[in-house]
């Protein structure tokens, strides 16, 4: 009796949708069902859920997607069983899109690879695997050579994984996103800058969360990519007083995002006298140990920054 009384709901939710999409058919383009099962699974995860797939028919296909109409895929946070995950990307037609958003979905090695196998990959700027945990393979990713944002956050990968994706992405790569990554060893020793050389050309780094990262670390990878990024993230590093002195090399940031750290003041002042002038951002909430009388004189010198202060 659940069951039903679940299934007669979402048959009512989609009808409603599908009458709102009707009044607009003459000025927009019909899309496909497995377009319109995308974007219903990325709207209302429970779809992905539920056994039956009697409503899924016929009149799915008059809805209109217009949120993601475009170059770009996302079929972010649903929860398709694997089969039907299969399914939908096999008849999903990708091979012009620039982007793929898969975050927070169960894709498989194999349909990943089989999903980029589909794709003209000299045409991809753009892939989000965030938290796609069943992705362990990422050999597929170092044939997707003109990619200029890549979000691998909240997975684990090892060293040699991330060295071959970046010396194949190193000339086009301008975000690289690892927040809360398990990326083992790759900030040890060699590896570290080995990595670093092949992350020149990156704008935007985004480290908040990550495991096992100490100070001299970060100092060691800045010190080679720092001077070219323009946002830097290492919110959240909850291991580690953060030591804004690895910092030192970032001369041209923008954006700045050091929230929910233990940080010194002194530092705090030191970087800010560097490179104040040019941030647009910057980010020190629950930075608890930063006094109201420094975030008060900060406030005086950087009054551009002074709502970033005020808001810790």
């Amino acid at each position: 009796m659940k069951k039903l009384i679940t299934t007669i709901l979402l048959s009512l939710c989609l009808l409603s949708l599908v009458n709102e999409a009707k009044a607009d058919r003459q000025k927009e383009p019909e899309l496909s069902e497995e377009q319109a099962l995308a974007f219903l699974c990325s709207a209302h995860p429970r779809l992905g859920q539920c056994s039956t797939s009697r409503f899924l028919d016929k009149a799915v296909s008059r809805l209109i997607l217009e949120k993601i109409a475009g170059p770009s895929l996302k079929i972010n946070n649903a929860d398709l069983e694997p089969e039907r995950f299969s399914n939908l990307l096999r008849r999903f037609e990708v091979s012009n899109v620039t982007g793929l958003d898969l975050s927070n979905t169960r894709i498989t090695n194999k349909q990943f690879c089989a999903l980029l196998s589909s794709t003209r990959r000299e045409y991809l700027r753009e892939i989000n695997l965030m938290c796609c945990y069943h992705v362990t393979s990422f050999n597929p990713l170092t044939h997707c050579t003109t990619l200029r944002v890549l979000n691998l956050s909240g997975i684990q990968i090892n060293s040699c994984q991330l060295l071959e994706i970046a010396r194949a992405i190193s000339r086009t790569i301008k975000m690289l996103k690892l927040a809360s990554c398990y990326a083992t060893g790759i900030f040890d020793g060699s590896s570290s800058s080995n990595f670093a050389i092949h992350l020149t050309n990156l704008r935007g780094l985004d480290l908040s969360g990550m495991m096992n990262l100490t100070s001299e670390q970060l100092g060691a990878f800045l010190h080679v990519i720092g001077k070219n990024l323009r946002e830097l993230n290492i919110s959240s590093q909850t291991y580690l007083t953060v030591n804004l002195t690895t910092l030192k090399n970032c001369i041209n940031l923008r954006r700045l995002n050091l929230s929910s750290n233990y940080i010194i003041e002194e530092q705090l002042v030191d970087l800010l006298n560097k490179i104040g002038a040019k941030l647009i951002k910057i980010n020190i909430r629950s930075c608890y140990n930063i006094s109201e009388e420094a975030k008060e004189i900060l406030s005086k010198t950087y009054p551009h920054l002074r709502e970033d202060f005020f808001c810790c």
